[in-house]
């Protein structure tokens, strides 16, 4: 199996051999935010990074080449990968995970049986709800890879894809039916091939969804990443000054709720809304907390209902002036 601990830092982060499937092992980097006593079943967002095929490496000696770039580059930086969460207000810390291939980029199977035996398992708590892919060049085309494949895509809350080789990524039938985002970056100086790599996705994914695809353009040619994963980056989205990390958590999965709701009624009057619903509770249903939204995305909290906090299905029903 994996490691678990890592008695090795490069850069801030953990050193690891992981186990990949079929008894092989890749070495690459693990970054954990340090534990905080006062919120011990803290859970984090995992952002996984693709590299480019110029960071390639088989030898523990190679990984110096992986902080060159993106979320390893950051941490290496000395970034603790917090950010507020534009949705609530709230801070939160991220992981990351770098693995290194000896060619082109980490397989979109490897990160798999990475996360599914070991990141989505104890210890390690994170959020199922928010894991992102990123990954620049040749680990562009392995992020989008990821985000189009049925059976991977399904991990994955939003993506940020870098000058991506490889393609074409036109059938978007899986990130469209997911609800996955993109927001993508690319170099237009010189000959850049993977320009059209990525205005290609950008455009069928839009076509398909309006509004699922955001892409930026710079005056660079290929290359010029860290700008954008530098989270003094940002661009004014939805009314809102983000960088790509805070664009994450914007875009993260809706988390399912922790009780059965058998109906729900809303029913609109002149001034008002009645809201009414039935909820199957056991004694760990401790509120409701009704939210509304006029995007899907931005959501308000407008009223905290108490719950019986016993076994059995009760009837609710509010209020709610606009």
């Amino acid at each position: 199996m994996l490691n678990a601990k890592s008695q090795t830092t490069l850069g801030n982060q953990q050193v690891m051999q992981f186990d990949i499937g079929g008894g092989t092992k890749v070495w690459g980097l693990l970054y954990v935010p340090p534990a905080d006593p006062a919120n011990p079943t803290e859970t984090f967002p995992l952002v996984i990074f693709n590299h480019g095929s110029g960071e390639i490496g088989s030898t523990q000696a190679d990984l110096s080449k992986l902080i060159r770039w993106g979320t390893p580059w950051l941490i290496s930086t000395g970034n603790k990968m917090e950010f507020i969460d534009p949705r609530t207000g709230v801070k939160r810390r991220f992981m990351s995970l770098a693995l290194q291939a000896s060619s082109w980029s980490p397989r979109i199977s490897w990160t798999k049986y990475v996360t599914q035996n070991l990141l989505f398992k104890a210890p390690y708590r994170v959020d199922r709800n928010e894991v992102y892919v990123t990954g620049l060049s040749a680990g562009g085309d392995e992020t989008l890879q990821y985000v189009t494949t049925d059976g991977y895509a399904q991990d994955i809350a939003a993506t940020v894809p870098m000058s991506p080789a490889g393609g074409p990524f036109t059938n978007v039938v899986v990130p469209v039916a997911l609800g996955i985002r993109s927001w993508g970056f690319a170099g237009t100086a010189g000959d850049n091939p993977y320009l059209g790599t990525l205005t290609d996705f950008t455009n069928s994914l839009n076509s398909a969804a309006p509004g699922y695809a955001r892409m930026t353009t710079y005056n660079c040619g290929h290359g010029c990443w860290n700008d954008h994963y530098n989270p003094s980056y940002r661009e004014t989205i939805d009314g809102k000054s983000m960088n790509i990390y805070e664009w994450m958590l914007y875009n993260a999965k809706l988390s399912l709720l922790a009780v059965d709701i058998i109906s729900a009624v809303v029913q609109h009057f002149t001034d008002y809304d009645k809201i009414s619903w039935s909820g199957k509770e056991d004694l760990t249903t401790d509120y409701y907390e009704v939210q509304v939204s006029e995007d899907g995305k931005a959501w308000n909290t407008v009223q905290t209902v108490q719950s019986h906090e016993e076994v059995g299905t009760f009837d609710y029903t509010i209020n709610y002036s606009w």
